[in-house]
C-alpha cells in the first residue's frame, strides 16, 4: 500500500510539470498585423511585432511576416523566420487590413476568443490600407517602437474620452448581439507615424465604411456617457449678430468657433412606438467654454442662454446627419436595435429591414456651467 502510494504521488508530480521556456528565447508578441492575400483568397498574410531579450541585440524591437492559410498557421511559419520561438504573451494590439475587414473577420476574432493565451482586452484595429504595410513602415522609417505606440495611441485617445473603447471583448459583445454593430479606429501612416483619422463600422463582422473621429464622438453621445469629452464646433456667426462684440480686428468670418471641455453626458434611449419604429432619446450635456472666436458677453445670461440653443441646434443637426448615414449603411452602432429586441424579440436580419425606417425624437439639453479662454 505505502508503495502504491508513493508510485501514485510520483505520477501526480510528473503530471503537473509543465515545459519551461527560458526567457531568452523567447519572442513576445505585441502586435500583430493580418491581411487577405491578393492571390490567394483563402490565404492569410501575417505581420508579427515582438520584444526580444537578447542583450547584444541593437534592436529589442522586431518584426517578421509570414503566409498560410490560418492565423495559427502564420505563427508556425513566422518562427521558422525568426531565431526565437514566437509567443503571445503580451499581445496589446490587433490590426486588420480593409480589404480583409471588407471580407469579414468573424473566423480569426473566433480564433483569437479560444485562444486561453491572448487577453480579450487587446485593442482591435483597422488599417486603411494593408496592415503589413502600415506596421512596416512605421518600423522602417521610424525609431519608434510600432506597437507600444499603436496600444498608447489607442489606450490614450480611450482614456481621454475621443475614441470608443474596442477591445476584443467589446467587438465580440456587440457583434453577439442582437441590433448592435462594433465600431474600430481607423488607422493610415501620416508622415510615418500612425494616426487615427477615422472610425470603421462594421455590419457585424464585416467593414461597411467610415466616419470622422468627430462624428465618432456622437456614437457614444447616444450610447453612453461622457465624463470630461471634449468637442469642437463650427456655428453660423449669423445666430450672434446681436449680441457679439465689435470685433477690433475687423475679422469677416461666416462662423463662430467653440471648443468646449469638460464634457459631461447623461442618456436614455426608449422606444415609443413598435409600428413606427420610433425611439426617444433624453440627452443632458453639460460643459465649460475653453475657447471662443469671437467675443461675447458671456457674463450676461441671456447670451449663455442664446450660445446654449445654438449649441444644441447644432449637435441635433449632426446627430440626424449621422442617423442618415447609419441607415444608408445599415448599420446601428448605438444599438436601438438591441433595445427594440429586449421588448419585441426580433432577428438581426429582420433589425436590418427596420433599420431603414428607424426614427428618432431627440430632446437634447445643453448646460453652460463655466465659461474660459476668450480668444
Amino acid at each position: 500500500m505505502k508503495r502504491l502510494i508513493f508510485v501514485c504521488f510520483c505520477l501526480l508530480l510528473s503530471a503537473g510539470c509543465a515545459p519551461t521556456y527560458p526567457i531568452e528565447r523567447l519572442g513576445i508578441i505585441n502586435t500583430i498585423g493580418i491581411d487577405s492575400d491578393s492571390q490567394d483568397s483563402q490565404a492569410l498574410n501575417a505581420t508579427y511585432v515582438y520584444f526580444q531579450f537578447d542583450p547584444n541585440a541593437k534592436n529589442i524591437n522586431e518584426i517578421v511576416s509570414s503566409k498560410a492559410k490560418t492565423l495559427k498557421g502564420t505563427r508556425e511559419k513566422a518562427n521558422v523566420k525568426s531565431n526565437f520561438q514566437l509567443v503571445p504573451g503580451k499581445l496589446r494590439v490587433l490590426m486588420m487590413g480593409r480589404p480583409l475587414a471588407e471580407k469579414g473577420v468573424a473566423s480569426i476574432l473566433d480564433t483569437l476568443v479560444r485562444d486561453a493565451k491572448i487577453t480579450d482586452t487587446m485593442y482591435l484595429a483597422v488599417a486603411d490600407s494593408a496592415a503589413g504595410n502600415v506596421l512596416s513602415e512605421v518600423f522602417q522609417r521610424s525609431t519608434t517602437n510600432v506597437g507600444t505606440h499603436l496600444y498608447q495611441l489607442i489606450d490614450t485617445n480611450v482614456d481621454q474620452e475621443i475614441l470608443i473603447r474596442t477591445t476584443l471583448r467589446d467587438f465580440m459583445h456587440k457583434y453577439y448581439d442582437i441590433g448592435n454593430d462594433p465600431v474600430l479606429p481607423l488607422i493610415s501612416v501620416v508622415e510615418h507615424m500612425p494616426s487615427i483619422e477615422r472610425m470603421a463600422l462594421f455590419r457585424d463582422e464585416t467593414y461597411a465604411g467610415d466616419i470622422s473621429v468627430e462624428e465618432g464622438f456622437f456614437i457614444k453621445l447616444l450610447s453612453g456617457r461622457y465624463q470630461a469629452g471634449r468637442l469642437e464646433l463650427s456655428l453660423p456667426i449669423d445666430e450672434f449678430e446681436n449680441i457679439r462684440q465689435k470685433d477690433t480686428d475687423q475679422r469677416e468670418e461666416d462662423s463662430l468657433f467653440l471648443s468646449l471641455s469638460d464634457l459631461r453626458s447623461h442618456n436614455s434611449i426608449k422606444l415609443v412606438s413598435k409600428k413606427e419604429v420610433r425611439f426617444q432619446s433624453d440627452i443632458k450635456v453639460q460643459a465649460r467654454i475653453m475657447e471662443i472666436s469671437e467675443q461675447l458677453e458671456l457674463d450676461k445670461e441671456e447670451v449663455v442662454k442664446k450660445l446654449e440653443k445654438v449649441i444644441q441646434k447644432d449637435m441635433e443637426r449632426q446627430i440626424n446627419q449621422l442617423l442618415d448615414k447609419f441607415r444608408e449603411l445599415k448599420v446601428d452602432p448605438i444599438g436601438f436595435g438591441s433595445i427594440y429586441n429586449a421588448k419585441h424579440p426580433i432577428t438581426q436580419e429582420e433589425w436590418r429591414k427596420l433599420l431603414s425606417e428607424m426614427k428618432l425624437d431627440l430632446n437634447l439639453n445643453v448646460n453652460i456651467i463655466r465659461q474660459g479662454i476668450i480668444d
